[in-house]
């Protein structure tokens, strides 16, 4: 589509503003005006922003309320470039109307090539798939805990099994008319990005270790005592940021991460359900899942080759699953074996199919929120966000599944989570630092 400078659409705009001069009345009383202006748009506009596409020649015709049968006349003007200036605009030749009509066309022009401003939590649609992550979070997290409890299946099964689900509903949502746009395919793109395959490839192996450890943490430990140690995760962010990227953290960001080290050994010491196994898999699955957040977080915010959330969702799980044939192969761990009780096997009945597939619906919507949330606010708020949801789902978990906490234990969670709030208010007091630095520096060489 041809693009039409500020002049051009102020020009058009003016109409309404003409005399009725060389117009001529029909016997039906229907007003005719043609006009007939050619004109180089170079020499019209000596002072026009070069970033706009010109034309060689400008040619209106207009013949308004035209019937067939009737006569009219046709006035011409042809205008010189002194003519065209002074008219158009001079503004002392110009009306009040005229003038603001400049003034609301160019800040409509302005506002197509300023970028919308972040608005975080604050967007609506940032709060609709907030509320949308914590509810999802909390079902698959009830789930899990029940089917590997109550249940008894093997961690490794579920695991295979919500990465499975995740790929087929991914996979249906990307076929339907809905995952064209938004949160579905990003529009305009026909082929696929640079370093798709290796891309994919990293975020299958992160996103399969991060399900079959957290689900093998859980079976071994308490769930409150696994959300409590990945309200961790900003710690191991900054040793990831330090060491991928190479940024440095202030000093009042390091101290920060003290409480949060004190308060995770409070509740490792105090926890009743607390052993080896389940102590290194959460850990694990805090340092893997933090890597692919950063992993994931750079693929959704490339400007040249972005993903959506919903095709990042689809295809690193279905790398994912292309990671658990060899690990089927290799482990020898048949079908029939993955349903083991205690001292007896479990044979998939209704109750367990139906929980099998309300909990893998539950985590590929959990997935999908995660990351549209991750696409619409940066990653300081979501971090803050993620927080807020540790720390919902330490005491919901606590209520619905009645584990024992001592005071050992919740002053530890608090501390925990009183350690978190310093870090993220320690880091955008680093940022803001870090701003006005840039800025006051800037300044400087300007002057």
């Amino acid at each position: 589509m041809e693009e039409v400078s500020i002049e051009d659409e102020v020009e058009v705009r003016r109409g309404s503003f003409e005399p009725d001069h060389g117009r001529k009345r029909t016997p039906s009383g229907n007003v005719r005006h043609s006009r007939d202006r050619s004109y180089s748009e170079s020499e019209r506009y000596p002072t026009a922003n070069s970033s706009l596409p010109h034309r060689s020649s400008f040619t209106e015709d207009s013949a308004d309320g035209a019937v067939a049968g009737d006569s009219f006349d046709s006035v011409s003007q042809s205008y010189s470039h002194s003519e065209m200036f002074h008219q158009s605009h001079d503004p002392k030749h110009l009306t009040i109307n005229e003038q603001e009509l400049i003034k609301i066309t160019q800040m409509q022009v302005e506002s197509k090539d300023t970028p919308p401003e972040n608005k975080g939590l604050l967007e609506k649609g940032a709060i609709i798939f907030l509320f949308l992550w914590y509810f999802f979070s909390f079902c698959t997290l009830i789930l899990n805990k029940y089917i590997l409890s109550e249940m008894d299946l093997n961690a490794q099964f579920l695991g295979a099994w919500q990465i499975l689900c995740t790929t087929v509903f991914g996979f249906i949502q990307l076929r339907l008319p809905c995952g064209q746009t938004g949160i579905g395919r990003v529009p305009g793109r026909k082929s696929a990005p640079p370093n798709f395959l290796f891309n994919m490839t990293i975020g299958g192996v992160l996103r399969f270790g991060t399900t079959i450890l957290a689900l093998l943490a859980l079976k071994n430990v308490a769930a409150s005592f696994v959300e409590t140690i990945k309200s961790t995760a900003p710690m191991f962010t900054v040793l990831i940021t330090w060491m991928m990227l190479r940024e440095k953290t202030g000093f009042w960001v390091s101290l920060s991460l003290i409480p949060i080290m004190g308060g995770l050994a409070l509740c490792s010491s105090s926890e009743l359900s607390f052993n080896t196994i389940g102590f290194m898999a959460a850990i694990s699955t805090n340092i893997v899942e933090c890597f692919q957040n950063v992993f994931s977080k750079k693929l959704l915010s490339n400007d040249k080759h972005k993903y959506s959330p919903l095709e990042l969702q689809f295809y690193m799980s279905s790398a994912a699953l292309i990671l658990l044939v060899p690990a089927w192969f290799f482990v020898d761990l048949p079908l029939k074996q993955l349903y083991i009780g205690r001292g007896r096997r479990r044979h998939l009945d209704r109750h367990i199919l139906m929980a099998l597939l309300f909990d893998g619906v539950s985590f590929h919507l959990q997935s999908v929120t995660a990351y549209a949330l991750m696409q619409r606010i940066s990653p300081v708020t979501h971090s803050v966000a993620n927080t807020a949801k540790r720390a919902l789902l330490i005491w919901l978990s606590v209520l619905v599944f009645g584990n024992t906490i001592t005071v050992l234990s919740g002053l530890g969670s608090m501390v925990v989570l009183a350690g978190v709030v310093l870090y993220q208010r320690a880091c955008n007091a680093e940022k803001r630092r870090r701003a006005e630095e840039t800025q006051a520096a800037k300044s400087q060489s300007e002057a």
